[in-house]
């Protein structure tokens, strides 16, 4: 099935910044070992059949960025991701390793910003400065 691009709300484009809110977001829930990507991430990406993430374990930092379906780390994105809000990834020890390496804590969900990047063609989340989701649930964007 083809992506369609037809309406304002799922359109590609890259989103923009409203009233100082992220709108693009990454929640790691390392109690249930999933990590949330949220739909303006996979908007600024210009809604890619599949996605990867790369890790700067020194940073640290994860780039999310589109990929061909064989890639290493290769996660099919839904065709219903844009009206659904979010995608759930679900990998336990990388999630494990990656709470570790940014001291996480294990019993609640923590939000990242990312921003766009252009020239790398990823949006890149910057894992040191973290906030807690609200009353341990995480309000997708």
């Amino acid at each position: 099935m083809a992506r369609s691009n037809s309406c304002q709300e799922c359109s590609p484009v890259k989103p923009e910044t409203t009233n100082y809110r992220p709108v693009i977001s990454i929640s790691l829930k390392s109690d249930d070992s999933c990590i949330t990507i949220g739909k303006d991430t996979v908007r600024a990406l210009g809604n890619p059949e599949y996605i990867t993430m790369l890790v700067n374990w020194e940073v640290p930092s994860v780039a999310i960025m589109e990929c061909k379906p064989g890639d290493n780390m290769s996660f099919k994105v839904p065709n219903y991701v844009l009206e659904n809000v979010r995608l759930r990834i679900h990998a336990k020890s990388f999630i494990k390793q990656l709470s570790e390496a940014c001291n996480l804590p294990f019993d609640r969900a923590t939000r990242f910003q990312g921003v766009y990047n252009q020239e790398k063609k990823a949006v890149i989340f910057d894992l040191s400065g973290c906030k807690e989701a609200e009353a341990g649930h995480s309000k997708d964007v």
